[in-house]
């Protein structure tokens, strides 16, 4: 995947919703949907502004989420 089609995923709100996809407490899913957001990172790693991620990862909870995934004992971080 090119840097533009990963402009592109960010800028209409893809990595948004991959983050606002870690409510399913389903353990399978959640690793999808992790992988996804690392695979994302990865490609635009060079070109996409470090701040902008992190921006987008605390705007959309996604630090409170991964914390709650974490407190339960029931996410993927235990598999």
């Amino acid at each position: 995947m090119n840097f533009l089609s990963i402009r592109y995923l960010f800028d209409n709100g893809v990595f948004d919703e991959l983050i606002n996809e870690l409510d399913i407490k389903d353990t399978t899913f959640q690793k999808v949907v992790l992988e996804g957001i690392c695979n994302l990172i990865k490609g635009g790693d060079e070109k996409i502004d470090k701040n902008l991620l992190k921006t987008k990862i605390v705007n959309c909870g996604g630090i409170e989420k991964l914390e709650e995934q974490l407190k339960s004992g029931k996410s993927i971080f235990f598999l």
